[in-house]
């Protein structure tokens, strides 16, 4: 079948092919009642042509520039494409023999001598990987449904900008890049220095998702960081009480070298006399001295969000009326929270007097003294 204008000569016949071409006026004042029931029979055909081309054109099978390498074997990927278009449905049923797939065991790295690495695959293999060999035609097609599927999500505007999975030129290495440039970006704006030299990525979760974890160099500010599987520096205020402890006794060697104090001597003398608070004391310090600043607008706006006072929720004169709302943590890691243990430290340490302070440079020497001087 072609339309008018397509003057091939005999090339057709000499392929034993038969051309459905429509009639052409030519000099004839109108067609004939022959011609006329023709052109209608090739245009009604002609229709279902045109709709199975442009399912090629709307899998997007073909929508990108073809390599020279391939032009010899374009008429089968031709032939390959025209029968998926065909076979796919507009149900979207997938075929059930392209859902059978054959697992073979791939050995992995290792002595393969040793039989527990050469076990079969329903014996919890030692170092052999499961493989799952699905039919070509399936893989294909499950390529062409996420290029229509990741289109329709581009054209509607659905992806978010965060979305680094399953996109071109996209991927975890890219989304922390992105991550440290407007972190970058934010720190040159408020006028703050960050040293790329110092500045150390870590990859947080289990040790079965961590395990899987690529090794990549992440850009950042003409240097490549390097992640690393352990924190050197943390503020340990939201810690296990165990590693609080450890930090404690680490400062107590420390007291009892400069001071040549005994093994067995008592600790707090010597830490009194070396004006050196603990380290519990210090967290609770630096946790309402920021509460201070949050209540009293010295930090940032969406800080505000931890604080509410009760006097905001009820209208009652009652004693705890201008103390700070604790929100409800029904678990020991909630409760280790900077929301949970600062509003709790303030509410329960603090005097009014020293909550009241002027000024933060006030604050800061009375609140030591509360929290220093207490037992």
């Amino acid at each position: 079948m072609a339309d008018k204008g397509f003057d091939i000569g005999d090339d057709p016949a000499k392929l034993k092919l038969k051309w459905n071409i429509p009639p052409f006026l030519k000099d004839k004042l109108g067609f004939e009642e022959g011609d006329v029931i023709k052109t209608q029979t090739i245009a009604q055909h002609r229709i279902h042509v045109e709709k199975a081309i442009g399912k090629v054109r709307r899998f997007r099978i073909f929508h990108s520039v073809i390599p020279v390498s391939i032009c010899g074997s374009i008429n089968q990927t031709w032939s390959v494409t025209r029968f998926l278009s065909n076979f796919l449905n507009p149900k979207g049923l997938f075929p059930k023999a392209w859902k059978k797939s054959e697992v073979v065991p791939h050995l992995k790295d290792g002595d393969h001598e040793i039989p527990s690495n050469n076990r079969p695959i329903s014996l919890l293999p030692g170092n052999n990987r499961p493989i799952s060999l699905l039919p070509v035609l399936s893989k294909v097609t499950e390529k062409i449904a996420l290029n229509q599927f990741t289109d329709y999500l581009t054209q509607q505007g659905n992806l978010t900008c965060h979305q680094s999975g399953n996109r071109k030129h996209h991927s975890s290495e890219t989304l922390v890049s992105e991550d440290l440039r407007l972190i970058a970006s934010w720190c040159c704006t408020n006028k703050l220095l960050i040293n790329p030299d110092k500045t150390e990525p870590i990859f947080l979760g289990t040790k079965q998702l961590l395990s899987g974890v690529p090794d990549i160099r992440v850009p950042f500010l003409g240097q490549h960081l390097i992640p690393v599987s352990l924190v050197k520096d943390l503020v340990w205020s939201g810690t296990f009480a165990h590693n609080i402890n450890k930090l404690q006794l680490v400062q107590n060697f420390a007291a009892r070298v400069l001071t040549n104090s005994k093994k067995f001597d008592h600790i707090s003398p010597v830490l009194w006399a070396l004006c050196w608070p603990s380290i519990k004391n210090q967290s609770l310090v630096r946790d309402v001295t920021m509460l201070y600043k949050i209540v009293n607008g010295l930090a940032r706006p969406y800080l505000e969000c931890y604080v509410n006072k009760r006097s905001a929720i009820h209208s009652y004169n009652t004693r705890s009326r201008d103390n700070l709302v604790v929100p409800f943590c029904r678990t020991a890691t909630a409760q280790r929270s900077f929301s949970y243990r600062a509003i709790n430290a303030w509410n329960s340490l603090i005097s009014e007097e020293t909550k009241n302070s002027a000024t933060l440079s006030v604050f800061k020497p009375a609140v030591k003294r509360e929290i220093y001087d207490s037992p």
